[in-house]
């Protein structure tokens, strides 16, 4: 099943809500990394709730984008070097009800179509991975 960018999922333990997503991102131009021509950044912010009982770690790799053709794209870790510390969510710890926004960003090839956000989740969980249309 896919849901709607505006639908909130939850898997491992966490709620997850896209606040927006803009393609093509840029940074601000005295920062060292950029995107390419080929590859724009895709930038995705979101809020991600603690639904479960202990605390728990959420990653940007819980995350990946895919596109009509099922090619899979993991989040840029050289992007996410601009994200200020307060909206990167590359590695955030929440207690159980503990509510994060922050951004997580993608390097997408410039004529991928129909993208997907999947929330895979955390290791080991075997239930179904819930799937966002970007609307992209």
């Amino acid at each position: 099943m896919t849901n709607k960018l505006t639908d909130t999922v939850t898997h491992s333990g966490f709620k997850m809500k896209i606040d927006t997503r803009t393609m093509p991102y840029r940074p601000a131009a005295s920062s060292p990394y950029q995107p390419t021509d080929d590859q724009p950044w895709l930038d995705i912010h979101l809020e991600v709730t603690n639904v479960g009982e202990a605390g728990r770690a959420f990653s940007m790799e819980d995350l990946e984008v895919r596109d009509a053709a099922n090619e899979s794209f993991v989040p840029s870790i050289v992007a996410s070097y601009d994200i200020p510390k307060e909206r990167n969510l590359s590695l955030v710890d929440l207690k159980a009800g503990e509510v994060e926004t922050g951004e997580v960003i993608f390097a997408i090839p410039k004529d991928a179509k129909g993208l997907r956000l999947v929330f895979k989740g955390l290791l080991g969980d075997d239930t179904p991975q819930p799937v966002i249309d970007l609307g992209l």
